[in-house]
């Protein structure tokens, strides 16, 4: 029975690219994966701050990366947070700096 709903959900509503909106299997394709990975930046800054010790960077919040997490929370396009969870959980030197957290 779950299978017969997942197919006909897949029919109706498939999988697209988050970020270039293209049909595909995953969440982000291989295209828009290689230039959003060649976007990402990784620094740790101390703060002496009252509210944080630590701000992590993964990626600078300007052209279209800044788009998409605009789209993502203005936009009604939550099925874009799929797409930012597989580019991120991908990038071994992120999930090395989420184990640390």
């Amino acid at each position: 029975m779950i299978n017969i709903l997942e197919f006909l959900l897949d029919i109706i509503y498939p999988n697209v690219c988050g970020f270039c909106g293209k049909i595909n299997k995953k969440f982000l394709c291989d295209d828009c994966e290689e230039k959003f990975n060649s976007l990402l930046i990784y620094k740790e800054k101390i703060m002496k701050d009252k509210y944080f010790e630590k701000h992590i960077y993964l990626s600078k919040y300007d052209g279209e990366f800044r788009n998409k997490i605009l789209s993502y929370k203005f936009s009604d396009r939550s099925y874009i947070f799929k797409t930012f969870a597989s580019l991120f959980l991908k990038n071994e030197k992120i999930c090395e700096i989420i184990r640390k957290l």
